[in-house]
């Protein structure tokens, strides 16, 4: 069965077809003056502008793709604006009272095409002047070109029009641009006030009201433009003198040649344009669930804005339906959410269901795992990333399952506390009692946040299964106790070990969300059998292997992690050796950096390969806390002479001070390699397999 209709429609009744209901939730405007004026450039030169897409319910119809594009053809209204994109563009200025494209006419010609190119590459525009036999004009040599006025009268006919229609918008000078000059036009002293036309300064309102008069006109008089004194007895019958003046002067700007004729002469050849113009409407069926609309979309735009999962859907029926009484935090969340994204919230103030998940993060304090909500700004990439792991979390937390089609079916689940914050708090108790233990306080204790040190996936895969753990463990109660407790945390340990040797081996590469639902099916699975099952530990072999190359070779899986810069995995197998042995950095909780042991500088300066090839060895690496980094600098270890620093160093190295000048050089790096792979080897191996079998008595003899 097909999922969607495909027809066709005009510009004009694309961009003003009242029935079209913008997502209540949207991205910015991504479109920049260079696709803008792109778009008006196919309008008027006849091209199809592509292809939107909209999901039509009895009592609505959703625009899914197409925004852009509608708000462009919407702005075709408003001259100032595509005199804005022009400017940006083509370099339109004005000089007085003339119209010119200030720059050299190559360069307007180089510009033309290469807006066009990115909407038509398969047309010929061929030379912008009208006479074919007129020879191309090669560009000049480099360097700054000589300026030369190039006159509207040079372009073709749809491009002069496309070009006096930017003129409509030119600015009063003087005005910073917020006054067009044909509003000059319409200054009329005191009658001003009182005028017929509209005064509130919008050009729209004027232009249209223009139209409409000059319309009206037409239908009064037989003979069009009529004689001056009909016009003027029918103007004294009607008005007071002081009206009758201003009817008479606006009347003469309507049928006299001159700026008010040549715009509406120009926005008429521009609303046949808009009406002759067609793209694709792709209309996809009420009976099509929001998994259907989701591969409709990703099936038309291939080459349009790319939208995620959630931008989709916020365009689909089920996820507009009203959450009833919602929390007073979860309000103070979408307003947060709305103000950020600067899109005016419903007037109703409603919250949907989408509001829910698009907020998830905020309601979170997950400072280990994925940030504290401070660390999360509403801006930049963040802004798309945080909305989006909202949706995944909360898929993966209720139905155990993250790809686009299992989002897209989450508005119609039953199992989500739409109205409460059951599933933000299942998160947080668990993560809470997760980490209440030395292991994560260490770690912790260098700022460290997983998602950046290892990726998102493994990071939310952690958060999702210890969660759905810390359900099982707490059987009828709310929370795990005694023993309960005991296996808990001893299994978020265990599988935390496994997701930094998985990360370290590259197997969250590829397909991560499919491999976190297959984790949360493994889970299930082994919950279903024994729900008090203790996770059982990665084999010492496998890691005994993987530290052996890293620290031998310089490889993992064969491969060298010897680049240009420090290699994030081996950085993330530092903090773990750091939590492991129970170092911490002083003072607590100050943002860390990675330093090179033996200076960067002194392997500039070396000839030999071998030892060259030690600059970003794991043996060669230390995360200082950024006071300690700040002193040592570009030190030697036998240039540090405060006693307090060398102590520090030591402890955070694991290098004896009485040894530092052993390890100031770069020919020290093979006896550097035996000492600190050794010590690696040492914590990542065997006291791993001791912390792992048993993280109490490791940490804590004397309480075990």
């Amino acid at each position: 069965m097909a999922l969607f209709e495909l027809a066709s429609v005009d510009a004009h009744t694309f961009a003003t077809d009242p029935y079209i209901a913008l997502p209540f939730f949207q991205r910015k405007a991504t479109w920049n003056p260079h696709q803008r004026l792109g778009l008006a450039l196919s309008v008027v030169r006849g091209f199809p502008i592509g292809t939107v897409v909209v999901k039509q319910t009895d009592q609505q119809t959703f625009l899914l793709d197409g925004r852009q594009r509608r708000e462009t053809l919407q702005d075709l209204t408003n001259p100032q604006r595509v005199y804005d994109w022009a400017k940006v563009e083509l370099k339109v200025e004005s000089r007085g009272r003339r119209r010119r494209l200030n720059t050299a006419e190559w360069q307007v010609r180089q510009r033309v095409l290469e807006v066009f190119r990115e909407y038509a590459d398969i047309f010929f525009f061929g030379e912008l002047r009208d006479d074919e036999d007129e020879p191309a004009q090669e560009a000049p040599p480099e360097g700054p070109a000589e300026p030369a006025d190039v006159e509207p009268e040079d372009l073709p006919s749809d491009l002069r029009s496309l070009f006096d229609y930017i003129w409509i918008g030119r600015p009063v000078a003087g005005t910073g641009g917020a006054r067009p000059h044909i509003m000059s036009l319409f200054d009329f002293g005191d009658a001003v006030d009182n005028g017929p036309y509209p005064t509130n300064g919008d050009l729209p309102s004027l232009l249209s009201w223009l139209r409409g008069q000059r319309d009206a006109y037409r239908r009064l008089y037989a003979t069009f433009p009529p004689a001056s004194n009909e016009v003027g007895q029918w103007l004294t019958d009607s008005l007071t003198a002081q009206g009758a003046t201003v009817h008479r002067a606006i009347f003469d700007m309507l049928v006299q040649p001159g700026p008010i004729v040549d715009a509406l002469t120009t926005m008429d050849r521009l609303d046949r344009a808009l009406h002759q113009t067609s793209l694709g409407y792709v209309k996809i069926k009420p009976d099509a669930d929001e998994a259907d609309d989701m591969k409709v979309f990703s099936l038309i735009n291939t080459g349009g804005t790319q939208l995620t999962g959630p931008e989709v859907l916020c365009a689909t029926p089920a996820w507009n339906e009203e959450i009833v009484d919602p929390p007073d935090q979860l309000r103070t969340d979408v307003e947060a959410l709305y103000a950020a994204k600067g899109v005016t919230p419903p007037v109703d103030g409603r919250i949907n269901k989408w509001d829910k998940p698009a907020t998830f993060i905020d309601r979170l304090n997950l400072p280990l795992i994925i940030g504290s909500p401070e660390s999360w700004a509403w801006t930049g990439s963040q802004f798309d990333s945080k909305i989006n792991l909202g949706f995944r979390m909360l898929t993966g937390l209720v139905d155990g399952k993250m790809m686009k089609n299992d989002l897209a079916k989450l508005a119609s689940s039953h199992n989500v506390d739409w109205a409460g914050f059951s599933q933000e708090q299942l998160l947080q108790r668990s993560y809470n009692a997760a980490v209440d233990q030395p292991f994560f306080r260490y770690l912790g204790d260098w700022r460290i946040t997983l998602r950046w040190q290892m990726s998102e996936y493994p990071a939310v895969a952690f958060l999702l299964t210890t969660a759905r753990d810390y359900q099982a463990k707490a059987g009828a109660g709310t929370a795990p106790a005694g023993a309960n407790l005991k296996v808990f945390r001893k299994n978020a340990l265990i599988r935390f070990d496994r997701l930094v040797y998985e990360y370290v081996k590259g197997s969250w590469g590829h397909a991560a969300d499919s491999r976190t639902a297959q984790e949360l099916r493994r889970l299930a699975a082994r919950i279903d059998e024994d729900a008090g099952f203790v996770e059982p530990p990665m084999p010492l072999e496998a890691w005994s292997e993987l530290v052996r190359e890293i620290t031998q070779d310089g490889k993992i899986d064969g491969l060298s992690y010897l680049a240009d810069k420090p290699d994030p995995r081996v950085v993330l197998l530092l903090h773990y050796a750091n939590a492991i042995s129970g170092v911490r950095p002083d003072p607590l909780h100050e943002p860390y950096q990675v330093d090179h042991i033996v200076p960067q500088a002194l392997f500039r300066e070396n000839d030999d390969a071998t030892l060259g090839s030690f600059e970003h060895h794991i043996i060669n690496l230390a995360p200082l806390n950024a006071t300690v980094n700040n002193y040592k600098s570009d030190r030697r270890l036998n240039q540090i002479d405060d006693q307090h620093r060398q102590e520090e160093i030591s402890r955070l190295t694991r290098i004896p001070v009485a040894r530092f000048n052993d390890f100031s050089s770069v020919t020290g790096m093979p006896n550097l390699k035996e000492l600190r792979g050794g010590l690696l080897r040492l914590t990542l191996v065997e006291d791993r397999f001791r912390m792992l079998a048993d993280p109490r008595q490791f940490f804590d003899p004397q309480q075990s």
